[in-house]
């Protein structure tokens, strides 16, 4: 069960991240960009956020290609998925 402790702890963690994106972003450091996507990426698969890692997937493939501007513009449908992710989770927890 996905108590609001560990949830918090996941919101937490998925937020820490997006900063750092955020950051590698303003830093135009591709492949710090690259290597937060895919951290991202992986963690949203983890917590059963299939559109917050297909958006992050998008963003390390962007970044890999070296075009920071198309990953930015990504950021802003990436944030808008978070705003769902709690929803979410307690909904992939509740079918398992």
């Amino acid at each position: 069960m996905l108590t609001q402790n560990n949830m918090d702890a996941r919101m937490s963690a998925l937020s820490s991240t997006v900063s750092d994106l955020l950051v590698g972003l303003k830093c135009s450091d591709a492949p710090e960009v690259e290597r937060v996507a895919r951290k991202l990426k992986d963690r949203a698969e983890e917590y059963g956020l299939s559109l917050v890692s297909l958006t992050a997937h998008q963003i390390e493939k962007t970044s890999a290609a070296g075009d920071l501007d198309a990953a930015h513009q990504l950021v802003a449908e990436l944030k808008e998925q978070l705003q769902q992710a709690p929803l979410l989770m307690r909904q992939t927890a509740g079918a398992l």
